[in-house]
């Protein structure tokens, strides 16, 4: 996702068959957000639009092209920058991991 675009990119929440995406348009206040809190508020987006389908669920993968949102989620919740404290707390109750993959050249 490119900063300058107000809007999040396709934030895609995968299983073991069956995937789903969804986007959303970011408020002023959003659009001035770093890169990395921009991710973070994707993921909570997904999170939230598809709580049905994920809560419970233990085997859920975010694939990420950002690679310091890996190394983020890894992190004791109180290491974190306290915007992104507040985000990763709406996504305590869910159990996933977030794994980097190489973006398209």
């Amino acid at each position: 996702m490119d900063s300058g675009q107000p809007y999040f990119s396709q934030t895609q929440i995968q299983f073991r068959v069956a995937a789903s995406s969804s986007a959303s348009s970011l408020i002023p206040a959003e659009e001035r957000y770093a890169q990395i809190e921009k991710e973070t508020l994707a993921i909570v987006h997904a999170f939230q639009n598809l709580d049905q389908l994920l809560f419970g669920k233990s085997d859920v993968t975010v694939h990420t092209y950002h690679k310091p949102l890996e190394v983020i989620f890894k992190r004791p919740l109180s290491s974190v920058p306290r915007r992104l404290q507040s985000m990763m707390l709406k996504l305590q109750r869910y159990s996933f991991k977030v794994e980097y993959r190489r973006g398209p050249s």
